[in-house]
């Protein structure tokens, strides 16, 4: 039970930081044009 919450816990946290990835990819994008 322990390594499924641990398992949600690391895919979320990936999940999130490729959220932020994308938005200051976006961001940097916006500020070239």
């Amino acid at each position: 039970m322990a390594q499924l919450f641990f398992f949600k816990l690391s895919f979320m946290h990936h999940y999130l930081h490729i959220q932020m990835q994308n938005e200051s990819l976006v961001k940097g994008q916006a500020s070239f044009q």
